[in-house]
Formats: structure tokens, C-alpha cells, sequence
């Protein structure tokens, strides 16, 4: 009855918004990775370098020789060499290494938009991989296997109190002190879920921070949002340690109290920090959303009940920050982790080795030499 009440123009548009709403979700489900302009260059470009750099052809430009690699040695193939040997799947890129061959790249995409170009470094990764070792690419069970890229040696490390906003999304290094470490979690990554009501599965729903459900069912005869329940074995999982990092104690400026900083550890990463480690980090910045406490900072407490407010007289002001027009940001940054070096071990490696070390010690490589 109430749509017949509708105008036919009306009904028309209101329907085709809805089918437009619904195409685009499914659009955007279906596709895991958003298109990005430059992505596909990026892995092309990325995956070149993996395939061709060689360290003995850059130290023989250097020395002047002019000579080309004789022995046909590749840094990052023998590297999968050794990821092979511990089932490794976590590839440790050297930072100079990539500038040495493509400063735009390395600059311009991967340092200055790490977060934005990731899976695209990731899919130039499963793509080397299946180039030259087509076994590593699955588990024994069938089921395809996550590959990462971390990098490490990058020029310059920032103190914890130089992270500002301008530094979100970026590749990232920063040292401090290890003051506390959780348990090994499992993460979920990407979830499969079932519609409650009309049991079609929605695969591959990336998590944004927070548990995650599809934004509306993929059949387009039902229209639910709200009920779904978690297909275990179509997601995907990882490890994940929440690791809490302060200020080394000589960069605390005088009269100051050391800053603090969440950093989130995943993958092969976890369990290479401990409690008073001193260590550099790399990977980026990140905001996530907070929950909003319940009363706000300069809020002030009142009893309810009685009609107090009736008695206020016109004259007096407005109390509180929140009544003044202040508000609170429910964000907070955490830095997310993808390599772990700890400077204060003299066993962790040298700057020379720092690809090929950082893949045998699982990232404990001292990149900074001292």
C-alpha cells in the first residue's frame, strides 16, 4: 500500500538507488585490493628489482671496475633460498639496496606512501616467489600462503617524540625502549562470513582496526546488514603481539617525562621484542579510532533527580569544555611494526648483511652497526 501511494517516478529512483547501492558494495567486496593510480607500476617496477639487483654489480660500479656480476649472484634470490629452508614468509628488504636501484620507487612510493603501495609490494612478493620457488606458494593442506615484504637500513631513525601526523601512512623507523609485551594473539585478517538469512558467504572482508562484517549481502534478493555469523574456514588469520615502547632514556628532553608508544607486531615479528630491549622499528604510523569515555575531561558531575536545572538562573555561565564548544579526539596513534631490530645485540648482524641476516635471525639485525 505504501508504495502504490508513491509516484512511479519515485518508486523507479528509489529502487535504482538501491540496486546502485547494492552493485556497489558487492564491487567492492569483490575486489581485495582498491585501485590505486601508480599500483600496478609499483609492483612491476618492485618485482624487477627482486628478480635483477645484485650487491656485487653495485660494489663493483663503485670501486670503478666496471665489471658485471660474474657469478650471476642475486641478493633476494638467494634470500628466498633461505626462506625456503625455514619456511619462512616474511621477504627482508635492505632499504639502500632500492635506492641504489630506483630512487623515484624508493622515495617517492615506498617510503613516502608505504601504507598506500603494501599490497602491491606484497603481490610483486607472491609473484617472485611463484617465479622461483612455486612450492612456497601454498601450505602442505592447499591453502595459499600470505607473503610480506619488511624493510630495514632505512637512512634515518627518528626519535619516538619526532612522530608527528606528517609521519602517518609513511615508512617509518624510530628506536626506544621496550617496557612491556602481550601474549601472542591470532589476528584476524580477511573474514569469510555466512548472511544469517539467506546463508550466502561474503569472503574476503579486510578488517578495518575493529571486527568487520560485509555492509550488506551479496545476493541480490536479500538485503540484510545487520546478521552474520563468522565462516572460520575461509578466514584468514595471523600472529599479533601489542608491544609497549618508551623513550630511550638519553633523548628525554630535561625536564620532561618520556613519551610512550603502542606498537603492534604481527607475523614473524612477534616475540622478537622483550622488556628492557632497545631496539629500532620500522613500518608506519597509523590512526585508529577510540571509544569515547564515558565523562569527558572539564565535564562536570551532577546528581540527578531533583530539578536542579529549573533553579539556574539566566546569568549563570556555561560550564564544562564540552558546553564551551572543546571536544575530545576519540583517536589514537600506534605504530605498526613489520621489523624488530635490537641495537643492543652484538650477535644481530652488521648494515652490510642486513637482508640476508634479518631473514636467518627472523629480523633481529642491528642496522645501525653500534
Amino acid at each position: 500500500g505504501l508504495e502504490a501511494a508513491r509516484p512511479p517516478s519515485l518508486l523507479g529512483r528509489t529502487r535504482s538507488a538501491s540496486a546502485r547501492e547494492r552493485g556497489s558494495a558487492r564491487r567492492a567486496m569483490a575486489s581485495a585490493s582498491v585501485a590505486v593510480e601508480g599500483g600496478e607500476d609499483v609492483t612491476r617496477t618492485f618485482l624487477s628489482f627482486l628478480n635483477s639487483f645484485s650487491s656485487e654489480d653495485a660494489n663493483a660500479d663503485a670501486g670503478g671496475e666496471g665489471a658485471e656480476n660474474p657469478s650471476g649472484y642475486r641478493d633476494y634470490v638467494e634470500q628466498l633460498e633461505l626462506m625456503y629452508e625455514r619456511s619462512g614468509t616474511t621477504l627482508y628488504v635492505n632499504f639502500q639496496h632500492l635506492m641504489e636501484f630506483d630512487g623515484v620507487l624508493a622515495h617517492e612510493a615506498v617510503e613516502a606512501n608505504f601504507y598506500k603501495y603494501q599490497p602491491f609490494l606484497r603481490r610483486a612478493v607472491v609473484e617472485f616467489v611463484r617465479q622461483h620457488k612455486p612450492a612456497m606458494v601454498r601450505w602442505d593442506g592447499g591453502k595459499e600462503k600470505e607473503f610480506w615484504v619488511a624493510f630495514v637500513n632505512l637512512p634515518r631513525v627518528h626519535r619516538l617524540r619526532e612522530l608527528k601526523a606528517e609521519n602517518i601512512g609513511q615508512l617509518t623507523s624510530f628506536s626506544g625502549t621496550v617496557t612491556r609485551t602481550s601474549e601472542v594473539r591470532p589476528e584476524l585478517l580477511l573474514g569469510a562470513f555466512k548472511c544469517a538469512e539467506c546463508d550466502t558467504l561474503v569472503p574476503d572482508v579486510e578488517q578495518q582496526c575493529r571486527y568487520t562484517t560485509p555492509a550488506i549481502c551479496l545476493n541480490a534478493q536479500c538485503g540484510n546488514r545487520m546478521k552474520w555469523t563468522l565462516a572460520q574456514d575461509g578466514c584468514k588469520f595471523v600472529d599479533w603481539q601489542r608491544v609497549r615502547v618508551q623513550e630511550n632514556a638519553n633523548e628525554v628532553p630535561a625536564g620532561s617525562l618520556p613519551r610512550s608508544m603502542e606498537v603492534i607486531l604481527r607475523h614473524e615479528a612477534v616475540e622478537e621484542a622483550r622488556a628492557g630491549d632497545k631496539a629500532i622499528f620500522t613500518g608506519s604510523l597509523l590512526v585508529v579510532p577510540e571509544g569515547a569515555p564515558s565523562n569527558m575531561a572539564g565535564d562536570r558531575t551532577e546528581l540527578g533527580g531533583g530539578g536542579g536545572g529549573a533553579k539556574r538562573g539566566q546569568s549563570e555561565g556555561i560550564g564544562g569544555l564540552r558546553g564551551m564548544g572543546v571536544r575530545e579526539l576519540f583517536y589514537r596513534m600506534v605504530f605498526v611494526a613489520h621489523s624488530v631490530v635490537n641495537t643492543a645485540d652484538p650477535a644481530a648482524g652488521s648494515t652490510d648483511a642486513a637482508g640476508a641476516s634479518a631473514t636467518a635471525t627472523g629480523g633481529a639485525v642491528n642496522i645501525r652497526g653500534d
